[in-house]
């Protein structure tokens, strides 16, 4: 299963190297495309967002997050969705569900994001929190829905499980975002492009569809 993605705006917070955003277009942004006529009757939506001090200044997020419920609210799609951030310590991990029929989901992604970017856990292992996630809320997937993951960092995962591991035993159908650093390769060669973002190589092996964390534009979910 391949469909989705976003849009993101900029963060104020900890010193750090910030990512240059670059609006270079507004109808065909680097990344894969793919059929997208046919949606899961439900989705368990999962944010894994880096929030180590790099992120906290870093790129633009929010608004391009919002756009997930609304667009799947447009499709008549049955979701739920949380965010947490990409630090697996128990000492850190955290996470905040958003309410889909909330009168302002938009505003409970804006408020989780913030909280968890204040909080500024370290970690950079988006594969492990996912699991984390799983590990400590089983109860929280439905059955039958469709598991949609958003891993969002400027750093390449960290984890100690593998891409193989998530890819193959994941209990449920899952389909994986990874909005993140291009490899080298397969950047944009226009001289106004410029990114310090790693290569998320390891979100990259698992992706359905990749976005470039240092791109902006009008980009939605699908």
């Amino acid at each position: 299963m391949k469909s989705m993605f976003l849009c993101m705006i900029g963060l104020h917070g900890c010193l750090g190297v910030e990512n240059q955003v670059n609006h270079i277009s507004e109808t065909e942004v680097p990344g894969q495309t793919q059929d997208t006529a046919w949606y899961p009757d439900a989705y368990d939506v999962v944010v894994v967002m880096d929030t180590s001090c790099s992120m906290s200044d870093d790129t633009i997020i929010h608004f391009g997050l919002t756009k997930i419920p609304e667009e799947l609210t447009a499709l008549q799609v049955d979701y739920q969705m949380t965010v947490t951030n990409a630090d697996p310590n128990p000492q850190f991990f955290d996470y905040l569900h958003i309410t889909p029929d909330a009168p302002d989901a938009d505003w409970e992604i804006m408020e989780a994001l913030n909280t968890l970017l204040t909080a500024r856990a370290p970690g950079e292992a988006g594969l492990d929190a996912l699991w984390a996630f799983e590990n400590t809320n089983p109860g929280w997937f439905r059955p039958g829905a469709t598991t949609l993951v958003v891993f969002v960092s400027d750093e390449d995962d960290q984890s100690v499980s593998t891409p193989t591991e998530l890819l193959t035993q994941w209990p449920r159908d899952i389909e994986i975002v990874s909005v993140t650093g291009l490899p080298i390769e397969q950047r944009p060669t226009d001289p106004a492009y410029r990114c310090s973002a790693a290569a998320g190589d390891r979100y990259i092996e698992v992706s359905d569809r990749i976005q470039d964390i240092c791109v902006g534009g009008q980009w939605t979910i699908f």
